[in-house]
């Protein structure tokens, strides 16, 4: 029936969250972040880079017409906001998931517990000095660092976002 599956989803989501999550989706110790540097930094030269942040966008219909609103994306259609902090393997650190679509990454993160930890102590996260890369729309702390805004760029500032772009993607 469908209740027994809501129950084995909620029960599965519960076991993933208390069992996976604190295995896989932790805070890197000293060495690993290191490591983590290291190989952010071979990609394009960009030093004390300890993770990568960006939002996506899930598909989903809310059900509360009184809601709908708040999960209609700027690209025109219902979601729930995905922020996702990503190591130098591509490995989940951490992520804020079920934030309306209409919000914004960088309003997200702010609501996050990764986000208030990080302003708390960011080396534990990032290394010492470590810096998180972002795009333009998440750039809300020093340790957050974004590419140069607009078009009318440099060449320096241009070939600096080439890079902040190769490292983070």
């Amino acid at each position: 029936s469908e209740a027994v599956v809501h129950g084995w989803v909620i029960q599965t989501c519960r076991g993933i969250i208390d069992v996976l999550r604190p295995e896989y989706m932790r805070k890197p110790t000293p060495e690993e972040t290191q490591e983590i540097q290291r190989m952010f930094s071979t990609r394009r030269g960009l030093m004390n880079v300890g993770a990568a942040v960006d939002g996506t966008h899930v598909p989903w219909q809310p059900e509360n017409e009184l809601y709908m609103e708040h999960f209609h994306n700027y690209k025109g259609w219902y979601s729930i906001l995905v922020v996702a902090l990503v190591n130098s393997y591509y490995m989940f650190m951490d992520a804020e998931v079920g934030r309306p679509g209409r919000m914004a990454d960088s309003t997200a993160m702010q609501f996050s517990n990764l986000y208030n930890d990080m302003l708390k102590d960011s080396d534990s996260w990032l290394g010492e000095n470590g810096v998180m890369l972002s795009d333009g729309a998440c750039g809300i702390a020093d340790f957050v660092l974004t590419p140069y805004p607009g078009t009318n760029l440099n060449a320096m500032q241009q070939y600096f976002n080439f890079c902040h772009s190769s490292t983070r993607m």
